[in-house]
């Protein structure tokens, strides 16, 4: 029965597309599977009586004796190696190690490595095309700041954003593809997830540059707060329960309805309720509220407050919230939420402010006026 389960378990290991073989810690290849073959190049014939690390050439860092000192201390190792294939190419791998002691002999490594080169590759096409858009968005910053002029940043914005959005097309249209045709069982799913989701991060960025660098005519129209304050909830309601964030609104049923760019006052509304939910990823509560209330002892206005109890802003960086590319979190964006949102607000002639107390929360408030205000 042990020899029978014994063939059994091997023939299981060359099914796999992974490279699987075993080798003392200090010694040979003792075990070259199929999936190892494919992967490097090498027949079980060349393999075995080799020293993996030599014919391998791994590379990692620290170096493969820290690798070995893990081994011995722990047990088991999991990280990234870098190897060569027979035919001098590089690869990266995902390898997971686990040491097995013998009372007769050294000790066995049972090493599994799944080749992860082309996510790698596509990740570092996103990181190059993130950092080329930011350092692009800091020189326009301080070409803008010299000049005092901002009719450069359409031309600028015009060409960055055909620059990046092909590439950034291109790779997602792939992913798309590779998404369609992998099992999400595959190890290879999660990984096409990530590159998905952080395509689609830089394409944000890109949007919101364009946005800020050519705004959109404001029309104004009669709108109803509590309807648009209930559909741009909706579409977070997923996030907020994701995140296990619980959220009320307060809105009075006598409000009257303001004149008011319904698409552009959602993308305010939403941005907001997004930055509400980083802000809490713990958990939390957003509260939404408006009411009527005079502005200035004069003129009446709604005023529309989305409130959080996350983390609050720095104090420091209070003052510069709504500058154009400052972002206290480098990993979200470029910046420009904020600014979109003032500049839409000021378009219809009202006026947006924060209050924030740290460790307890954040309010921001739309004050907007009742009667027909908007600038186009």
């Amino acid at each position: 029965h042990i020899r029978e389960r014994a063939r059994q378990q091997e023939k299981m290991l060359e099914q796999t597309h992974d490279a699987i073989f075993q080798f003392e810690l200090y010694g040979p290849i003792i075990y070259w599977t199929r999936g190892a073959e494919n992967l490097y190049g090498f027949s079980r014939q060349e393999a075995i009586g080799r020293v993996p690390s030599e014919i391998l050439k791994t590379d990692c860092p620290g170096g493969i004796q820290a690798v070995r000192t893990a081994l011995e201390r722990d047990g088991s190792w999991n990280g990234e190696l870098i190897h060569r294939t027979r035919d001098g190419r590089e690869m990266i791998v995902e390898s997971r190690m686990l040491l097995l002691r013998r009372p007769d002999g050294p000790p066995i490594v049972f090493e599994t490595n799944h080749d992860i080169t082309d996510r790698k590759r596509v990740e570092a096409v996103l990181r190059e095309s993130e950092q080329k858009l930011r350092l692009q968005a800091t020189e326009l910053e301080q070409q803008l700041i010299a000049s005092g002029r901002l009719v450069a940043l359409g031309e600028v914005t015009a060409s960055m954003a055909h620059e990046f959005n092909n590439p950034l097309g291109i790779i997602m249209g792939f992913v798309q593809d590779m998404l369609s045709a992998t099992q999400p069982s595959d190890p290879n799913y999660r990984s096409l997830q990530i590159i998905d989701e952080e395509s689609k991060r830089c394409r944000k960025i890109v949007q919101d540059l364009m946005e800020f660098a050519r705004p959109k005519t404001t029309e104004l129209a009669p709108v109803t707060i509590s309807d648009v304050i209930g559909k741009t909830l909706n579409l977070v309601e997923n996030r907020c329960y994701k995140q296990k964030i619980e959220y009320q609104t307060e809105i009075p049923s006598d409000l009257p309805e303001i004149y008011a760019d319904a698409q552009q006052l959602a993308q305010v509304l939403v941005n907001l309720y997004l930055n509400a939910i980083d802000a809490m990823p713990g958990g939390g509560k957003l509260t939404v509220a408006a009411k009527l209330e005079a502005d200035g002892a004069t003129k009446p206005s709604v005023v529309i407050s989305v409130a959080d109890t996350g983390f609050g802003i720095d104090p420091d960086d209070l003052p510069k919230v709504f500058k154009p590319f400052y972002t206290a979190n480098k990993k979200r964006g470029l910046g420009l939420g904020l600014p979109i949102c003032e500049r839409i607000i000021n378009n219809h002639g009202g006026r947006i402010r924060v209050q924030t107390k740290r460790g307890e929360g954040t309010t921001f408030q739309i004050c907007l006026p009742l009667e027909r205000n908007g600038r186009d």
